[in-house]
């Protein structure tokens, strides 16, 4: 079971840390202003 969960897991990680980057990086330009 662990394994079974750990695949789908580790391929949406990669969107997953694109898309919380994208989020960071709004989230300072928010800050600046």
């Amino acid at each position: 079971m662990m394994g079974s969960t750990h695949g789908p897991i580790r391929k949406h990680n990669r969107p997953l840390t694109r898309y919380s980057i994208d989020y960071i990086l709004a989230f300072c330009e928010k800050l600046r202003i």
